[in-house]
């Protein structure tokens, strides 16, 4: 059985503007979340600053997954953890090279440190610790979506929409519980006056110098021999196993992924879901190749993407982006709004399909019996709105109505329409119909 999808049409009968504000917020609430708590602020060690398309990179989904399993690795690698450890490891270094984010940073940062946090793991009450929770509950409202839509259990598949356009994002979002712990942004690596420098290995070093908030602390002279001689090499069997589990966990989402777009059981899908789907596939298979590349040369302990400052990565990062205004554009010319004020991107003409199936709805009943089924209907619902009102419950063989405005093919003497209502079932919509549901 082949897959089917449909031409981009103009359907949408969104004409309210606060319609429109809420399906906006909905639609950027997940992609703001994941770019805003994965990518922090860039901490400048010299007086350049860098271009639109160096800071763009920072903003790539793909970066930031990359960042969040870096993290992880750093931590596994450190045998003695310390607060600068963590401003290092969370800090964002724009050099006279460009981005650095490699271990070496760790030692060579220390110079430029004037504010280092109080604690080396992440603070309960703290702007990071609340972008964890937010990202998790994004993450796990959007998975739950997802698996049952693969379940047969709910309609998502169907109900793809400009407000759902980036929630794929918030499940990729929930990678961010990995390195939740040693997460923080209470740091200031200072660029006002640019020490003198010397290379070690490649990097920039300059002399001690304490943090100008921490003047009554005893200061450690700077040594790099014992600075490196706390970090394990990339080749531990503790980093390997976070490697292999950590590509392993990006498979299951590109599988995920696939699963959603290419390998269901519905042989017709709407340009918004393929659309959307696709995307997030490539998106996931491109992060794959580029980690599986940096995991065999060695690289994955980098903060920041190794690749970060070429020109093709660059080019990537714009492909992105333009793809995301793709997926705004596409989906807000289908997106329509059910007559049970469900959005989808189904066919207007079949739109209002969706609020007849669900967990509450059931079937679709002919409030007049007597006449063609084209005016108004109702919503079967075997739910117990008397649960709480005892003059209120429903008797055997009862079930709820409720009322609004649309249309529906067929009448109400034929069997499929009778069968449907009686036993309370699921409509089927082919038989009713006597055509395929779109």
């Amino acid at each position: 059985m082949y897959l089917k999808v449909l031409p981009i049409r103009y359907q949408s009968n969104v004409d309210s503007f606060g319609d429109w504000v809420s399906l906006l917020t909905l639609c950027f609430a997940p992609l703001i979340a994941h770019v805003f708590a994965g990518a922090p602020r860039p901490s400048y060690l010299v007086r350049t600053r860098p271009s639109w398309l160096d800071q763009i990179c920072l903003f790539n989904p793909t970066s930031i997954i990359f960042r969040y399993g870096a993290i992880v690795e750093r931590r596994i690698g450190t045998t003695q953890w310390t607060p600068l450890d963590a401003a290092a490891t969370n800090a964002l270094f724009w050099t006279q090279r460009g981005w650095d984010g490699s271990k070496a940073m760790m030692a060579n940062c220390a110079p430029y440190c004037t504010l280092s946090p109080e604690a080396a793991r992440t603070r309960i009450f703290s702007v990071e610790m609340l972008k964890t929770v937010i990202t998790t509950i994004q993450g796990i409202q959007a998975l739950v979506s997802l698996v049952e839509g693969q379940l047969g259990t709910s309609q998502v598949l169907q109900v793809v929409a400009l407000d759902s356009m980036f929630g794929p994002l918030a499940i990729i979002g929930l990678l961010r519980l990995l390195p939740g712990l040693w997460l923080t942004e209470d740091f200031v690596f200072s660029s006002k006056d640019e020490p003198e420098t010397s290379e070690i290995n490649g990097h920039v070093a300059g002399g001690a110098r304490g943090s100008v908030d921490s003047l009554l602390l005893t200061q450690e002279p700077w040594n790099g021999a014992a600075q490196h001689s706390r970090f394990r090499p990339s080749s531990h069997w503790a980093n390997r196993l976070f490697q292999v589990f950590y590509l392993l966990l990006l498979l299951g989402l590109w599988v995920l992924a696939g699963s959603w777009t290419f390998f269901h059981d519905r042989w017709i899908t709407t340009a918004t879901s393929f659309v959307g789907g696709t995307f997030y596939f490539a998106l996931l298979a491109a992060t794959i190749a580029i980690y599986a590349y940096y995991l065999v040369r060695g690289q994955t302990d980098s903060t920041i993407i190794p690749c970060a400052s070429h020109w093709w990565y660059k080019a990537y990062s714009i492909m992105v982006v333009l793809s995301m205004a793709t997926l705004v554009v596409v989906s807000a010319l289908e997106t329509v709004k059910t007559a049970c004020g469900v959005y989808t991107s189904t066919p207007l003409k079949s739109a209002d399909w969706m609020c007849a199936v669900g967990p509450r709805v059931q079937t679709i009943v002919e409030v007049d019996s007597t006449s063609v089924v084209d005016k108004s209907f109702g919503i079967a619902m075997k739910e117990d709105w008397g649960r709480n009102h005892t003059d209120l419950a429903l008797g055997v063989g009862e079930f709820w109505v409720a009322n609004f405005t649309g249309t529906c093919l067929g009448r109400w003497q034929e069997a499929p329409i009778q069968r449907h209502a009686s036993t309370l079932g699921f409509a089927d919509y082919t038989n009713v119909t006597g055509k395929p549901f779109f």
